[in-house]
């Protein structure tokens, strides 16, 4: 019988910090339990070179103050200036400087203070390991400096999701230059939880260079100081799957925030935090050693195999299946199963800790299994993050080799065809079953196990994913552990020709070589630029497998005008964002996002952007791009675009569109006051810019869409498709004729949006009741007006005022102000003023008793030319002000006025 040792992935890995860390406390001497393991170095950087700059291929430099000073309230800006960042005297030196010369004084986040952060990510990350840094820490009250790491994953789904170690942080606030720290946190039940431990020493650890060290294996990360352990933490696997997956490396000195404390008068400037080394360690991966693997297997000769009960579990999902009656195929255990009637049925293999299987990417799944032939079926396996694939077993289809006559047949399912977007060094579920079509059915499976295992790691890589006209060569490298120190031949294809390098691998079987683009007549090692075509590279790998990789050239591109946010037509610039949030992180209903959905005709492209809104009886909902990870600033732009497909919302009328910066400045725009263009089943809206008044679009943080209603101001449920939504940097031009709206729901061409109305009560004035959605008389258009309830606080004039901002509104294309009064409920009114006022203060007031209106109804409508309101700077339009109703003789009115229908005009 085959050996029942479980089989294990040999990764190693280390882990450091990102946000706040909070104060921390001396502990006991911990004894040191990870056993001695016999490390390989695998990434390191000496800074050995003679060039002062940063080694660009292992580490970025992050320049900003980062959302909130990083997390963490801190002061510095971060540069990627050598003043505080280089490389010198075999060190990495990171430098925090103060400018005294332009500054009396530190300051938080104001420029005065900068210094330096480096990271590895999308360059180097792992799993596992020891990592060590030899490290001069600075010393004086105000700085933090830290080495650590985030999860790999933390673009994607943020902190603390990502998990974060810190290896080494002092906090010359909370502890002193004596005192190191080592934490870890992660995220449970959507809060942050972290473990910190510190160890103090009688010196001053500036003094020095020391060594700061992580180990960290699948069930602890340990802490050290130079080979001291003070830190241990055991690793929960429900609870903190954040240290299952890759992290990458972070060096910064900071300044102030949370740890550091305020700079003061002791403070000394500048502070150098020298890095000697960074280096990381992992035990030699025996994995690739492994050719067959057994799962669920008694009698398959095998070199490995998974023992279910201590290695792995069986797990039937939600009671869709109960026990058989089948015999085993082999041996004395088998799965059989009955289903239970419910539908649907799913059942799998699910392993206890993450299971590497890459060296199984060109083996197969093998099988046995005895199920009815009219059955359909998948079969399928995931990752630890969620990542899933499964193919299907036709009805009374041969598939796979399996015969389907309904009794015992075998399957071989190729990896490269079930694996797909599957990360198998993560694997989790190593086999699952499930039907959808709730057939009724006995079945049993047996005899499960991977065969053709034991693959070389390799791969072909080129140095970028487009090449342009202005590109001068293209770096191919190889890496491939069976053909260390020997070459392999690469073939170049450009559609056009075709033709083989000769590539030389090192003892890592590592190999790098440049080719040079040419317009025409290429020699050798020269490849003909072809735009629109790709340039492909392939070779043969150690595996016998065939590898490549390919990246297009094109032509040279000018500077976009416009810039993605969710587009396939504008793809040369794109606003990227960390993550669509749906409402019901804020408590609101449902907004379930699709970001490929296929269920309706695109504006553009193959797919576009459902959003599911679903009640949750909270009375709101939607989505929202969250832009705050990427410090985006879109302020040369000056349009917002999107398309609506409402055919499975038909009633749709109102929809918010609100726009937010980082400092929780916000306008929500209703699409229901702008008219759309039409392209079939969409409506396509374009909204300046400036109508979002008072948003800081050079530090964006969000874009929301929201809250779907008929036209009473009902909720809607039901899907919404959105499309090529961007910005753009061409002006809307308003055409002679057009209007510019500003409380209308006819004339609304173009919109002159304001961020509040204002109660004339906020200057000391009488109160006056607004009300934008007035129902209790016939509208002039539309289906509400906006009524003003004048009343006596004894304060002798009220009224309200538009504010349309700081900046405010250019209006200088328009020649009118028109608007509607209906004055049914105060028929002693004669005198009214109507107000604009600029930025600057400049301002005039007209008295509508000076225009003779036309009559519609009860409405008297006003044109009044904005050529009459002298002296106010009308490209900087900041208020429009109705005040003071009056009778003939000029006595104050008290009760309820309309209006409707306000909007600019040429």
């Amino acid at each position: 019988m085959a050996s029942r040792n479980i089989y294990k992935l040999l990764y190693l890995l280390l882990i450091p910090i990102l946000f706040s860390c909070d104060n921390s406390t001396e502990p006991q001497q911990i004894e040191d339990t990870l056993p001695s393991q016999n490390y390989t170095l695998v990434w390191s950087d000496e800074f050995n070179q003679e060039s002062t700059q940063l080694d660009a291929t292992k580490w970025n430099i992050e320049e900003g103050y980062g959302q909130d000073g990083w997390g963490n309230d801190e002061w510095q800006l971060y540069t990627n200036s050598q003043d505080n960042v280089k490389v010198e005297n075999g060190n990495l030196v990171i430098t925090t400087r103060f400018d005294s010369e332009n500054y009396s004084a530190p300051g938080k986040r104001d420029g005065s203070i900068t210094s330096g952060r480096v990271n590895t990510k999308n360059k180097y990350s792992f799993k596992y390991g020891m990592i060590q840094a030899k490290i001069k820490p600075p010393r004086t009250m105000g700085m933090w400096p830290a080495f650590w790491m985030l999860g790999a994953n933390y673009d994607t789904i943020g902190w603390p999701q990502c998990g974060e170690i810190d290896v080494m942080e002092m906090s010359s606030f909370y502890h002193n230059e004596n005192t190191t720290m080592c934490t870890v946190h992660w995220e449970e039940d959507g809060e942050r939880v972290y473990y910190s431990q510190t160890k103090e020493f009688e010196y001053s650890l500036a003094e020095d260079y020391h060594i700061f060290e992580v180990e960290w294996d699948a069930d602890k990360i340990v802490g050290r100081i130079d080979g001291v352990t003070y830190f241990t933490k055991i690793i929960d696997p429900e609870t903190m799957s954040e240290f299952m997956n890759d992290f990458f490396i972070i060096l910064n000195n900071a300044v102030g925030g949370n740890l550091g404390g305020a700079p003061d008068s002791t403070t000394e400037w500048p502070q150098e935090m020298l890095i000697d080394w960074v280096r990381v360690y992992q035990i030699e991966d025996t994995s690739g050693d492994v050719e067959t693997l057994g799962i669920f297997t008694e009698t398959s000769p095998v070199d490995a195999n998974i023992v279910v009960g201590a290695d792995a579990e069986i797990y039937v999902w939600e009671n869709t299946l109960s026990p058989g009656s089948i015999d085993p195929y082999e041996g004395d255990a088998g799965m059989t199963w009955l289903t239970t009637g419910i539908g649907w049925f799913g059942c799998g293999i699910k392993m206890n800790e993450a299971l590497n299987l890459s060296n199984f990417q060109a083996g197969y799944l093998n099988f046995m299994i005895k199920i009815p032939a009219e059955v359909t079926f998948q079969i399928g396996m995931n990752d630890i993050n969620g990542n899933e694939n499964y193919l299907e077993f036709p009805a009374n289809q041969t598939a796979y080799g399996l015969v389907r006559d309904g009794e015992w047949g075998k399957a071989s399912i190729p990896l490269q065809e079930l694996a797909v977007g599957v990360d198998l060094s993560n694997s989790d579920y190593v086999f699952i079953i499930r039907e959808e079509n709730g057939v009724q059915c006995h079945f049993a499976i047996d005899d499960i196990y991977y065969s053709g295992g034991g693959l070389n790691s390799s791969s072909i890589m080129l140095d970028s994913a487009t090449y342009t006209e202005d590109s001068t060569n293209a770096v191919i490298t190889v890496m491939d552990e069976g053909l260390i120190d020997s070459s392999v031949n690469v073939t170049v294809d450009n559609s056009q020709q075709s033709f083989e390098i000769s590539l030389d691998l090192d003892n890592s079987g590592t190999g790098s070589k440049t080719i040079e683009f040419v317009s025409s007549d290429a020699n050798s090692e020269q490849v003909v630029f072809v735009p629109g075509q790709y340039l492909t590279v392939t070779y043969t790998d150690s595996n016998g497998l065939l590898k490549s990789a390919s990246a297009m050239m094109e032509e040279n591109q000018e500077p976009s005008n416009n810039i993605a946010i969710y587009s396939e037509t504008y793809t040369d610039a794109t606003l990227s964002y960390s993550q669509i949030i749906n409402s019901a992180d804020w408590s609101g209903n449902i907004g379930e996002p699709d970001v490929e959905s296929t269920e309706v005709t695109p504006y553009d492209g193959t797919y576009s952007l459902s959003v599911d809104f679903q009640d949750l009886g909270v009375g709101w909902g939607g989505i929202a791009f969250d832009f705050s990870n990427n410090n985006q600033d879109v302020s040369e732009f000056l349009t917002f675009s999107f398309a609506v497909n409402s055919t499975q919302m038909n009633n749709l009328v109102h929809l918010g569109m609100k726009f937010e910066d980082n400092a929780g400045n916000q306008t929500e725009l209703d699409i229901s006051n702008y008219s759309p263009l039409l392209q079939g089943d969409w409506s396509i809206y374009k909204i300046p810019i400036n109508n979002f008044v008072g948003v800081d679009f050079s530090d964006l943080k969000y874009l929301g869409i929201w809250s779907p209603k008929d036209a009473s101001n009902n909720l809607l449920f039901g899907k919404l498709f959105f499309d090529n939504i961007y910005l753009s940097m061409d002006e809307i031009e308003i055409p002679d004729g057009e209007e510019g709206g500003i409380y209308t729901e006819t004339h609304n061409g173009s919109v002159i949006a304001y961020s509040q109305v204002i109660n004339s009560a906020d200057w000391s004035g009488n109160v006056v009741e607004v009300n934008l959605e007035n129902t209790e008389i016939t509208a002039l258009e539309g289906n509400h007006c906006l009524s003003i309830d004048f009343q006596d606080s004894g304060n002798g004039w009220g009224g309200i005022a538009f504010n349309f901002g700081t900046p405010g509104q250019d209006i200088t294309s328009y020649t009118r102000l028109n608007f509607a009064i209906n004055k049914t409920e105060l028929s002693a009114l004669v005198h009214l003023g109507i107000k604009l006022e600029d930025n600057s203060g400049g301002q005039l007031e007209v008295d509508i008793a000076n225009y003779t209106p036309s009559m519609q109804g009860d409405w008297y409508i006003y044109e009044v030319p904005l050529s009459d309101f002298t002296g106010v700077d009308l490209t900087d339009f900041r208020y429009l002000g109705i005040w003071n109703p009056n009778d003939i003789s000029n006595n104050l009115l008290f009760g309820k006025l309309y209006l409707d229908d306000i909007y600019l005009s040429n």
